[in-house]
């Protein structure tokens, strides 16, 4: 109950900022968005209809975190939306719709050079399928569905379904076998594969059990199972993939590093001791890559979140000081174009948002940001 009250007020504040201190840019499309350029920062609260918050707003705020202007936006198909930043392509950020239960068959772009949005259509397919996610590392943009495209459904069998894995590149698709549906997690290109984190794998009788890897050859449709840990319990983060090597992170405290002849090596991330001290990792926290070699990420100590700096050529991290102690790190996004990091600390109801230089990794600014959980993207303009 106490949700849903701060939920409509939320939206009363909002709605009571239709006339700003300076005057809105009314726009119809998320894509016709151009507030011009103001150094200021732009928070980005998308449409949800599951709390009756039927339009997209955008407060502009100044490096106090006042609200110099609100801007409400109408487009029926832009929503709540998750950010993504592939370092191979660092001025792209990728968003991925969720929330609502809806089967379309487009994404968001959002180019930090010319400060656009633009709306990425996927026509190859003969019906709606939904797009689970864009969330993908290596040269060529793969992602998975919400329905299977040899179907159009969520096909069940024995409990299980099925969905699809898509290469936007080659137009190539494949359903994946039962159960072994991806995490909402990154999908990895190596190899001439796409590898993902799945909930099930495979045991020597072709029974699901556990947790795994699996990889798959667009060409061929071939599936395969990998478990490193030989450990059914496991979950694995698609870490990062470059042309030699491709890493994933488990949440037992392990960094599995695969080379192009599939040899793996293991490399300690939390030893034993760390992990029984209360440190933990949730796969579905993805890292913030700020070169090719070094990528933000947060892990959880009892109830205090950690950022960490990771060196993927040696996988060695450093603690990263953050002043105040939050309950959740969230790693918003990368804007080389300014040399800024933008990073959402999290307590209870109350949170920040800071402001990091990306070479010193020292907070530059901070200030209090309301409805955090209903805040999706920072940009600056």
């Amino acid at each position: 109950m106490k949700l849903k009250i701060l939920l409509l007020i939320f939206i009363v504040i909002l709605a009571g900022c239709s006339q700003p201190k300076t005057q809105g840019i009314p726009s119809e499309k998320i894509t016709n968005f151009k507030p011009g350029s103001s150094g200021n920062l732009f928070l980005f609260y998308p449409s949800d209809n599951r709390v009756s918050q039927s339009k997209t707003y955008v407060k502009e705020v100044d490096n106090a975190g006042e609200v110099i202007n609100v801007f409400s936006i109408e487009d029926a198909d832009f929503r709540r939306a998750e950010p993504f930043q592939n370092p191979l392509y660092p001025n792209t950020i990728y968003l991925s719709l969720f929330g609502e239960a809806k089967i379309e068959n487009f994404f968001y772009e959002f180019d930090l050079d010319t400060k656009t949005f633009a709306k990425k259509k996927i026509d190859y397919f003969k019906e709606p399928l939904g797009v689970s996610n864009v969330f993908h590392y290596g040269k060529q943009l793969n992602f998975s569905t919400i329905l299977s495209h040899e179907t159009g459904e969520q096909n069940e069998k024995d409990g299980l379904f099925n969905v699809s894995i898509s290469n936007i590149d080659s137009e190539k698709t494949v359903e994946t076998p039962y159960g072994a549906s991806p995490a909402y997690t990154p999908l990895l290109g190596f190899n001439n594969n796409v590898f993902y984190g799945a909930n099930l794998t495979l045991n020597k009788k072709d029974e699901f059990t556990g947790k795994g890897i699996v990889s798959t050859n667009l060409e061929t449709g071939e599936f395969k199972f990998l478990n490193p840990e030989n450990d059914t319990t496991a979950s694995y983060l698609p870490f990062y993939t470059n042309d030699d090597f491709m890493f994933f992170l488990s949440d037992s405290g392990v960094f599995y590093k695969y080379d192009k002849d599939m040899r793996v090596t293991h490399h300690k991330f939390l030893t034993s001791e760390q992990l029984d001290k209360g440190y933990s990792i949730d796969i579905e926290n993805k890292p913030l890559f700020i070169n090719k070699h070094e990528a933000l990420y947060t892990v959880s100590h009892s109830k205090t979140a950690l950022l960490l700096l990771i060196d993927i050529d040696t996988l060695s991290f450093k603690e990263i000081p953050i002043k105040g102690s939050y309950e959740s790190i969230r790693l918003m996004s990368y804007d080389n174009t300014n040399d800024e990091i933008y990073i959402l600390g999290e307590k209870g109801d109350s949170a920040d948002l800071l402001t990091l230089d990306d070479i010193t990794l020292h907070i530059e600014n901070k200030f209090k940001v309301d409805y955090p959980h209903l805040l999706d993207f920072v940009i600056k303009y």
